[in-house]
């Protein structure tokens, strides 16, 4: 009798192993099957840091499309890309979340200009930006993904007007990271342009 209990005793024990073999096995499957960071929608790209999804690639604007800033505007709220029609244009805090490479006009960088303080006496030195890239293949700063126009200075209109004088917004330019007051008119026919945005918190 004792021998049959010891033989028992074995096979539930090889049970007992073998279930908390495969439970294991199974967790560490499924920490190696989760899925990556899903793929932006055609034409967008993401940042998972902030929750925007950007328009990737820009309308060429070379007749001056979009160089002043209602045009900017309209263009953004009429914008159907990748499924959505939500976009807008960009507030300049948002389009600071873009730089790369420039730490003072990053996001909490040294440059005073932000959604929260967009009075002019706001701007400093820092938001002259950094200086010009050596690198051809990647000259602007913000994220290599992101595609511009050629032979310009990226610079791009945001919402955000500036307080106490709304004829003029504030606007950021890639190439050098600087943070800019622009009249809306554009009657300079600086190269102005455009880069519209939307909020994804909810779907990712």
């Amino acid at each position: 009798m004792g021998k049959r209990r010891f033989q028992l005793l074995l096979i539930l024990l090889f049970i007992l192993f073998t279930v908390i073999s495969c439970k294991n096995d199974d967790d560490d499957d499924s920490g190696s099957d989760e899925d990556p960071t899903p793929e932006p929608p055609v034409g967008t790209w993401i940042d998972y840091d902030t929750g925007l999804m950007w328009q990737k690639e820009i309308v060429d604007n070379c007749y001056g499309l979009y160089y002043t800033w209602d045009l900017a505007v309209g263009y953004c709220d009429s914008l159907e890309l990748a499924g959505f029609s939500d976009w807008r244009l960009p507030t300049i805090s948002e389009l600071r979340s873009l730089v790369r490479g420039c730490e003072v006009t990053m996001t909490g960088g040294a440059c005073g200009v932000m959604d929260e303080c967009a009075d002019y006496d706001c701007r400093d030195d820092a938001c002259s930006g950094c200086n010009l890239k050596n690198d051809t293949e990647n000259k602007y700063y913000w994220p290599n993904d992101l595609k511009g126009e050629s032979f310009t200075d990226n610079v791009y209109w945001s919402i955000t007007e500036e307080i106490n004088n709304a004829s003029f917004v504030w606007t950021l330019g890639f190439i050098i990271a600087n943070i800019e007051s622009e009249e809306k008119e554009n009657t300079l026919g600086y190269a102005l342009t455009t880069r519209c945005v939307r909020t994804t918190t909810d779907e990712i």
